[in-house]
């Protein structure tokens, strides 16, 4: 799950440079989920934090955007 979630963050972050936000976030967002449940996984909360902060982050910027 943690290459997934790598996978998905770093082609979320080239995608978001290549001027497509929507999917960019989506993607990103798809990584720090599945970062949540990594740090889950492992009982670390730090990853669990930083990994919820920014996605929900994210998940507020797409909600302001679709809505």
């Amino acid at each position: 799950v943690k290459w997934v979630a790598t996978v998905f963050g770093v082609i979320g972050v080239f995608i978001m440079s290549a001027g497509f936000s929507m999917l960019g976030q989506v993607a990103y967002l798809l990584a720090a989920i599945s970062w949540v449940y990594v740090g889950h996984c492992w009982n670390d909360k730090a990853i669990m934090i930083g990994s919820a902060i920014s996605g929900t982050a994210v998940m507020m910027n797409l909600v302001k955007v679709i809505v």
